[in-house]
This record gives C-alpha cells, structure tokens and sequence, in this order.
C-alpha cells in the first residue's frame, strides 16, 4: 500500500473508467492533487463525465509509469473542502484555465 501512494504521488495523470447506461466510458484525468489519500481532479459542470460521475460515482483508476502500474477502486465525492478548492486553483494552470473558461 505505501508502495502505491509513494507511486500516485508522483504521478500527474489517470485513466479513470466509469459507466453510463451500461456503457462502458475511459477517460484520461489530469490529477490536481493528491493528499491524504485522496486524488483530487477539476471538472467543468458542463462536461459530460461531470454528469456521468453524478449518475454513478463509481469509478476505477489506473496509472501506468514503466513496469509499473496501480489501479485503485472507489467512489467520487463532489464534496470537497473549499480549502483545497482555492489551493488547487491557485497552484495548476489547468484549474485556473477551468474556472476562467467556464465563470
């Protein structure tokens, strides 16, 4: 388990794969932050997976580098602290791109 978090926290970006109406859906996430065990992306509210993940908040990640890979299972939690909200924001280009893009 350290071995994975240790590889996560190094890592920038996911695949993460969902369903919709039994479909099957990959996508590839950028991922903003990782703390406390928790992976942290930005979505537009606009966007499809947005809606998706709403619908059915289970998801499955892979992240790949080399030899080696880790794949994690759980739920999505829109619930985020508005702490971590405004550090993400102020500290990743593609989050400050997202909420100029979509004020």
């Amino acid at each position: 388990m350290i071995t994975a978090i240790k590889f996560l926290e190094k890592q920038t970006k996911v695949v993460i794969a969902l369903s919709e109406n039994n479909r099957p859906y990959v996508r590839v996430l950028q991922i903003l932050k990782f703390e406390n065990n928790t992976l942290y992306f930005a979505l537009p509210k606009t966007d499809r997976i947005h809606n998706q993940l709403k619908k059915n908040p289970m998801v499955e990640l892979l992240s790949r580098q080399g030899n080696t890979s880790v794949k994690i299972e759980g739920t999505v939690s829109f619930d985020v602290p508005m702490e971590i909200k405004k550090r993400s924001i102020m500290h990743n280009s593609y989050s400050s791109r997202l909420t100029q893009k979509y004020r």
